[in-house]
């Protein structure tokens, strides 16, 4: 993998740690409350914060706290609040566009970007609701994607916009092979091959349909045009 982009990936999941109560602002709270989160978890957030468990509530570094939000590419925006005794954040998130992997000899890296590809999150899917696209290394460009990926990704938008429902059903894509593209649909045993076009997706979807209709998924299904290889 290109050294540009694992260090914008690895910047992505390094956070302060260590604690330095002697000068930060440092207070005890009956509780802490977020709201807004949808793709990020409480606990992704506090397992980063300086703070401690004590008798009726907690004792928490404030200024690791915004630090650690403040640090979170996930984290479009925050407010933080106190209220009752506790403390309340407000967090409005990045929504992820494209689940991206990268694949490296058996395995595969994944990792979020938003709608103008930057990293939102490296190592850990937020959004279990959009398709993995597995991509070769050499698509990583100066650190940035190539634009081989982002005319694909471009390929995806349209057909989420134009067939949502079956866009959902789409759980892997690969588009590692410059001359096929595969796909996997989610509660299906197949694996579809069709030549990257205008077209490919729709050749998937007719053929997903017939699937369905008779209750039979080939492990491998090869689409050529209007015909179609199964084993």
């Amino acid at each position: 993998m290109k050294r540009t982009i694992l260090t914008a990936l690895c910047a992505c999941i390094v956070f302060l740690a260590g604690p330095s109560w002697s000068f930060q602002d440092v207070r005890k709270v009956s509780r802490i409350e977020f709201r807004g989160l949808k793709y990020l978890s409480k606990y992704e957030i506090v397992s980063r914060v300086e703070m401690r468990v004590v008798q009726g509530g907690f004792i928490i570094n404030m200024g690791s706290l915004n630090n650690v939000l403040g640090s979170m590419p996930m984290v479009q925006s925050f407010r933080v609040a106190e209220d009752n005794g506790g403390v309340v954040v407000a967090v409005v998130e990045r929504e992820p566009a494209f689940i991206f992997a990268v694949q490296r000899s058996k395995h595969v890296l994944p990792f979020e970007v938003d709608e103008y590809f930057r990293v939102l999150s490296v190592g850990r899917v937020h959004d279990d609701e959009r398709p993995v696209i597995i991509i070769h290394d050499d698509d990583l460009v100066d650190g940035d994607l190539s634009r081989r990926v982002k005319n694909f990704a471009g390929y995806l938008r349209y057909v989420e916009d134009r067939q949502p429902v079956f866009f959902r059903e789409l759980s892997e894509i690969s588009i590692v092979e410059p001359e096929h593209v595969s796909f996997m649909l989610r509660n299906r045993a197949t694996r579809f091959y069709v030549a990257p076009g205008e077209s490919s997706m729709d050749s998937v979807k007719r053929l997903v349909s017939y699937f369905d209709a008779v209750q039979y998924y080939p492990k491998v299904a090869r689409i050529f045009g209007d015909m179609a290889v199964t084993k």
